[in-house]
């Protein structure tokens, strides 16, 4: 009777597996059987098959995924992962429109969450402003939040902020702190108000997400609510809000708004004497000559006055990388004002320039050389 009924299991299990794979056409079950594909080549001729069969046949492989953990839908994933890079190829944008269209469909008939987040992560790779209604209808699930989020967010454009700042107003908990996050990315003009509530929450995450939303999204934002952040006595919360300070800085100063983002980063080099605050320093100061160049030459110089050993190792650093006849001149006045210790050090810190200016000169030599040699070769010179 034991080997009856596992017999009888055996044949119910195959039965059943047999009116599985009934359900998928034959053309759609070849496809299928040859995934994972062997190689890239294989993966794309594939992919065209499996889109030349048309929506029916895609949305069928789609009905076909079951959570993680329950069966095996290992072809059927890779199949549609396929299918995501084959409609993003150039050209395709009308199969790519379709191919989203089915996913979106797919993705309302499910009632697996696992599964729907799957859908989700293709519509982040193949969606576009279309799939923006679709996408942001589970905003408001706080089981795909997070996936929806990342696809609105790359899909980036105005319809996907306007959709997650709507969904940010009526969010709680961790979803909320999603959203900010995702603002922020985006940089969200429009999301200020309503994020700049956030800064001062007592949830960390929250409070963090909206600092860094607000530093990244830049000119609009308040110069106060980042600077109040950032006089607090706690190392930790100090430090942090220090970094998103200097964040802010660089987008003032990409929009034009340099004055503002200088005296950021002046101040933050001037009141952050503390040994345990240099990396702030160091930082302010690497923010100058990433986003003046030359320009802040005149910071950097002076910097070296700071009495900090350590500090002032990283200035010199700075000055040895800072390519151009004006660093190295803007040193050598340095260098008829110091004396000591510092003097040994800057000229040290010349040399280095100067061997490094000379190396770099060799190699544009040489490489000039080449092509002259290529020249007279094609010329049918002789070398």
């Amino acid at each position: 009777r034991v080997v009856r009924a596992g017999f009888a299991i055996l044949v119910i299990g195959f039965l059943g597996g047999c009116a599985s794979a009934g359900r998928t056409n034959p053309a759609t079950g070849a496809v299928l059987a040859a995934m994972p594909a062997v190689n890239a080549a294989e993966e794309t001729r594939l992919s065209a098959e499996l889109l030349a069969l048309g929506g029916d046949a895609i949305l069928e492989v789609c009905r076909s995924l079951v959570p993680m953990g329950v069966g095996d839908d290992t072809a059927e994933r890779f199949a549609l992962g396929g299918l995501s890079t084959y409609v993003t190829r150039p050209g395709a944008e009308d199969e790519r429109q379709a191919y989203a269209a089915v996913l979106l469909q797919a993705l309302d008939e499910s009632g697996e969450k696992e599964v729907q987040a799957f859908f989700i992560r293709q519509l982040q790779l193949v969606g576009a402003d279309e799939s923006v209604a679709g996408i942001s209808r589970y905003l408001a699930d706080v089981d795909l939040v997070d996936p929806a989020t990342l696809a609105l967010v790359a899909i980036g454009t105005p319809s996907a902020e306007g959709a997650m700042l709507a969904a940010l107003i009526d969010a709680r908990g961790t979803d909320r702190t999603t959203l900010v996050k995702a603002l922020g990315e985006l940089r969200t003009k429009a999301a200020v108000y309503e994020v700049t509530k956030y800064a001062l929450s007592e949830d960390e995450d929250l409070r963090q997400a909206a600092l860094y939303a607000l530093a990244n999204i830049g000119p609009v934002t308040s110069d106060d609510v980042l600077t109040e952040a950032a006089a607090t006595d706690a190392p930790y919360r100090r430090s942090q809000a220090a970094s998103y300070l200097l964040l802010y800085a660089r987008r003032l100063i990409e929009a034009g708004e340099t004055e503002r983002g200088v005296k950021i980063c002046r101040d933050l080099i001037s009141t952050r004497r503390a040994p345990g605050e240099r990396n702030v320093r160091i930082a302010a100061l690497n923010t100058l000559v990433e986003m003046l160049g030359d320009e802040a030459l005149e910071d950097l110089v002076a910097a070296v006055d700071i009495p900090d050993s350590k500090f002032t190792d990283a200035v010199l650093r700075i000055g040895a990388a800072m390519p151009g006849p004006a660093a190295t001149d803007a040193w050598l006045g340095k260098l008829q004002t110091v004396a000591g210790e510092l003097h040994d050090q800057i000229r040290a810190m010349l040399l280095v320039r100067s061997a490094e200016d000379s190396s770099r000169r060799l190699e544009n030599a040489k490489a000039a050389w080449v092509i002259v040699e290529e020249s007279l070769r094609g010329a049918g010179g002789a070398v």
